[in-house]
């Protein structure tokens, strides 16, 4: 008799794990809003920020504050690290747009 996990395919298992591993992330009392913008992100990269307000269905402000809070530095005190999930770089064409 086999077990569920051995049953499952080779890429079905792989992508499983990485679900789970990605999902582990989010124990640190990550608020689901942030969560929904991680995914957002995840199903999209690549696009601007107001791109992703939109999906997520809120401000430039807040989405810009959230992703931020999801790169490299938390949005409201710039000594405080972020999460270190996403990675951003401006716009070569426009400085005023980032792209994540």
């Amino acid at each position: 008799m086999t077990t569920d996990a051995q049953s499952l395919a080779p890429e079905i298992r792989s992508m499983k794990s990485g679900l789970y591993t990605a999902l582990n992330l989010f124990e640190t009392n990550m608020p689901a809003s942030y969560v929904k913008a991680f995914l957002a992100v995840a199903k999209d990269e690549g696009q601007c920020v107001d791109h992703y307000g939109r999906v997520c269905g809120v401000s430039s402000g807040t989405i810009s504050r959230r992703l931020n809070d999801l790169g490299e530095m938390y949005s409201r005190d710039r000594t405080l690290p972020g999460f270190g999930l996403l990675d951003s770089r401006p716009d070569p064409m426009d400085r005023r747009y980032t792209f994540v």
